[in-house]
């Protein structure tokens, strides 16, 4: 195949309030520092001065020392959150809950301890409505005319509604590279048409899912009968398939389009905009379908949380989410299945062709790979390059005059904004993007396997991912269908 074209990514541009320090890292070094002078004439003496020293080491080494990319200082605040966190919510119990007893028995299980009396079906949806992210909810966009109705993401924290479309299309990975650029390119049409002036557009977001393949209706399929050929070749299909079953997967694709959700014509936004997107994805040659009604949305929602047998065709709000959640510091347990989010800290540092992504697309393992993309208006974008461009003239000053030396990566993330200044200026709309990839799996063992799989293969894709300590309960759902995970 001929080669085509070739794709950069900006640096990840790492800024702070001064010399590179973050806001926490400047706060924890001040903090030291006060905290030294205040022990030295606090204690006075040789033990003042031991104690100022002692404590003004441990404020460098929180402030500065880092471990996988994240100061100590930061670590500490993930931890004390994670630990409130844990406080709070239904807690999973390795006892399932027992069956309706005599009458006036209570229902066993850690969901409902201290709770009146009730049905176990009871149990099962009010612990379930408990464990659904904050602020969101599922609701109905009434159909206008002969539309049907829409199923909605109302997230109140955020101030938005969003609806889902499923997308189908070839297989992008077997297309020649310059068919590939085509795509690519058809893609970025979309994009901008997103992005156009006065969009109400607030997100964008793909979601791509894998999980374990459907069965075949093998029992259909002939065992006996006259014809000896047609029974051969039913049992050579039937043993080809049985073979086959453990490396089958599904693929799913939606695409999540988010506009602001305080206004009382938002739905009627929604609508228009999420037909405007359908047109262009046609223009594109992909096959978007009608989006989601609430059942539809509820039952993706559920299958996307417990990657459990074949995907419900309906679904209820209440049933959207699992009974009962384990915010783990590692990993997040949703009933029976356990989750690891990773965000993408690094795309490519070096350029690359138009499916560098398909190792992670196509893996043989259960993920879910969503970027999120939120349109800059272009006056903004501008203010911001050349804000960020004045910080990196300042910020260099301050290092030269320091006796600090500039690295070459330092140089390369200064580039960035004078590349996406140019980009500007020749028309190009801007996005603020973040990738995350989730891997599940039905125990801790296979969840360990195939993170590492995971890796490897984000390794071949030329990513860096980065596992989200403390934070997975909520990095989980920043790969849902949901438009959330964008700061």
């Amino acid at each position: 195949m001929a080669d085509g074209p070739r794709y950069g990514f900006h640096p990840l541009e790492r800024r702070g309030l001064l010399l590179g320090l973050d806001g926490v890292q400047v706060a924890t070094l001040g903090g030291g520092a006060a905290s030294a002078l205040a022990a030295r004439a606090a204690i006075g003496g040789r033990l003042g001065l031991v104690a100022a020293l002692a404590t003004a080491a441990g404020a460098l080494a929180a402030g500065l020392g880092r471990k996988d990319g994240t100061s100590f200082g930061r670590w500490a605040r993930l931890g004390a959150g994670w630990a409130s966190r844990r406080t709070r919510g239904p807690r999973l119990d390795d006892r399932p809950l027992a069956g309706t007893g005599p009458a006036g028995s209570a229902v066993d299980g850690s969901l409902t301890a201290g709770r009146p009396t009730q049905s176990p079906g009871r149990a099962r949806r009010r612990a379930a409505g408990t464990t659904a992210p904050a602020g969101i909810e599922i609701a109905c966009a009434p159909g206008i005319g002969s539309e049907a109705g829409i199923g909605m993401v109302v997230d109140r924290a955020a101030g938005t509604q969003a609806a889902v479309l499923p997308v189908h299309g070839g297989s992008f990975s077997l297309l020649d590279p310059p068919e590939q650029a085509q795509r690519l390119e058809a893609w970025r049409r979309v994009l901008g048409a997103v992005a156009r002036p006065g969009t109400p557009v607030t997100c964008l977001q793909w979601v791509r899912r894998t999980r374990a393949g459907s069965t075949p209706a093998l029992d259909s399929m002939p065992v006996a009968g006259p014809d000896e050929d047609v029974l051969g070749a039913a049992a050579s299909y039937r043993s080809f398939v049985t073979s086959a079953l453990p490396g089958m997967v599904d693929h799913h694709t939606w695409l999540v389009l988010a506009v602001p959700g305080r206004r009382r014509s938002s739905s009627t936004v929604l609508r228009r905009e999420v037909r405007f997107l359908q047109g262009q994805l046609e223009s594109a040659g992909l096959e978007p379908g009608p989006p989601l009604t609430v059942d539809r949305l509820c039952g993706v929602l559920a299958d996307t949380t417990r990657c459990g047998g074949s995907p419900p065709a309906t679904g209820r709000a209440g049933l959207a989410w699992p009974m009962a959640a384990h915010d783990g510091w590692a990993a997040y347990r949703a009933d029976g299945t356990w989750h690891v989010t990773y965000w993408v800290a690094e795309w490519p540092r070096v350029e690359v062709g138009p499916d560098f992504l398909s190792p992670l697309l196509v893996a043989g393992v259960r993920t879910s790979v969503s970027v999120l993309m939120a349109p800059v208006a272009a006056a903004v974008a501008v203010r911001e390059v050349r804000s960020a461009r004045t910080a990196d003239l300042a910020d260099a000053a301050l290092r030269s005059r320091a006796g600090f030396l500039t690295s070459a990566r330092r140089e390369r993330e200064s580039e960035g904004p004078a590349r996406r200044e140019e980009e500007l200026a020749d028309g190009h709309q801007a996005f603020r993007f973040s990738g995350y990839v989730t891997v599940s799996a039905d125990d801790p063992e296979g969840l360990a396997a195939a993170c590492a799989d995971v890796e490897h293969l984000a390794q071949s894709a030329r990513v860096e991912l980065r596992r989200l300590f403390g934070r997975q309960r909520e990095a989980f759902t920043w790969t849902l269908p949901l438009a959330r995970g964008l700061r």
